[in-house]
């Protein structure tokens, strides 16, 4: 689909351009951990993990708090450095290389409670201070799932979906939002992989550190 979009922009004399990361996913996840649970939580769970204190953040859900020590007496990595190896370093070396000011992005504020909490405190255009002042600009922050389908079909725009249980894209062995897909009965990103890879599934419980993780803390894989 992103190729069929580069082709029609370049036709229409837009630039496109394909960043990547420095690092792989396949050596990063063994180095930094898993992510699990969301992205706060996870900077949570690696504050905690680092600190000698035992006091965990009083926004770490209670029913959490098991779970964050035991992986921290197991010694175990969790992480939510995942998003800016593969995606925002690759892209921030590419704005100051090409001197850009600033990105348009997607993201809404009905996919996670961080993004609505950051439209909330920062609006849908801002400018980002710990990121070189790059201006950020999301036109989409208010649109629901409703709002985006009810454009696709008035454009006849047609977009391949992920045969996800979300339909949503992403890294396929991320588990940030388990928890939520647990409690509505869905099945997590690994469980989804077993099925759709089971080669990819297999290289992430074995060599990419996934196994110990989610076994010592109890989350489904299979």
């Amino acid at each position: 689909m992103v190729n069929s979009w580069f082709r029609r922009l370049r036709e229409l004399g837009v630039e496109c351009h394909t960043v990547f990361p420095d690092v792989r996913p396949n050596t990063l996840w063994k180095d930094i951990g898993v992510p699990l649970w969301s992205k706060e939580i996870a900077y949570k769970y690696r504050k905690f993990a680092k600190s000698k204190s035992e006091n965990i953040s009083k926004h770490v859900p209670a029913n959490l708090h098991d779970q964050f020590r035991l992986a921290k007496s197991k010694g175990l990595k969790i992480t939510d450095k995942c998003c800016e190896a593969l995606k925002k370093k690759p892209m921030w070396k590419w704005d100051r290389l090409h001197d850009i000011a600033g990105h348009f992005t997607g993201v809404r504020c009905s996919e996670s409670r961080a993004r609505r909490l950051a439209w909330l405190q920062k609006g849908a255009l801002y400018q980002a201070v710990t990121h070189h002042n790059l201006w950020i600009c999301n036109p989409l922050a208010f649109w629901t799932l409703a709002d985006v389908e009810r454009y696709l079909k008035d454009n006849e725009l047609t977009v391949i979906r992920p045969d996800t249980a979300s339909g949503g894209s992403g890294c396929v062995t991320c588990l940030f939002g388990n928890k939520m897909q647990e409690a509505a009965g869905i099945p997590n990103a690994m469980q989804e992989l077993k099925i759709s890879n089971p080669k990819m599934h297999a290289c992430a419980l074995d060599e990419r550190g996934y196994r110990e993780v989610l076994d010592t803390l109890g989350v489904p894989y299979e």
